[in-house]
């Protein structure tokens, strides 16, 4: 866990914000295929707990900690628990091995954290849910900050200012994404 008191819930609003449209995403030769071979069952909200959890956990190259406190991670699982908070997770036969969390409130979703303990379950799992809300209509999520890894399937950085443009912008349209707690989506083939 981290090393900021418990009591303390962090929240940020940095000058540069990395967000994903999913008009720019660009899946590589082989993560097509991986998605045609999928040899994991992928589902929502089947277990939020056990997500955040392990993103919670999972070590970080360059981070001596995790920004998940305990607080933190509770109050994850109100949202949860209230219809904000979804997860996506990835399963090899009944073992977790990779999943995505976030928040979706007044038509924006940001995904939060994700992890893996196979590789390419935290792909599977993150581009699943891209996939689900640009069905529903969604067209862009918010990353929070760009990494070697969303960059490379067409994440960006935009301003402080266009990122609460954005937010000003979604919540002015009244779409909502998922209901409140949404059902476990039919694995995936």
């Amino acid at each position: 866990m981290s090393d900021l008191p418990e009591k303390v819930i962090p929240w940020f609003c940095p000058k540069k914000r990395a967000i994903l449209e999913f008009k720019n995403l660009h899946l590589s030769t082989s993560t097509k295929k991986l998605l045609k071979k999928n040899p994991f069952t992928v589902t929502r909200n089947k277990d939020f707990r056990a997500v955040i959890t392990e993103c919670s956990s999972m070590t970080r190259k360059d981070q001596p900690g995790t920004w998940i406190t305990s607080a933190l991670l509770e109050a994850y699982c109100a949202l949860h628990e209230l219809g904000y908070a979804h997860s996506m997770e990835v399963w090899k036969g009944k073992k977790l091995v990779g999943g995505v969390y976030g928040v979706e409130i007044d038509g924006v979703v940001s995904a939060e954290s994700m992890f893996h303990t196979e590789s390419n379950a935290s792909k599977i799992a993150l581009i699943t849910w891209i996939q689900e809300l640009e069905k529903l209509g969604c067209k862009w999520i918010d990353i929070q900050a760009l990494t070697p890894h969303t960059k490379s399937i067409g994440g960006t950085e935009i301003t402080r200012n266009s990122f609460l443009n954005r937010l000003h912008s979604a919540r002015e349209s009244g779409v909502s994404f998922w209901s409140k707690r949404s059902e476990p989506s039919h694995p995936s083939s």
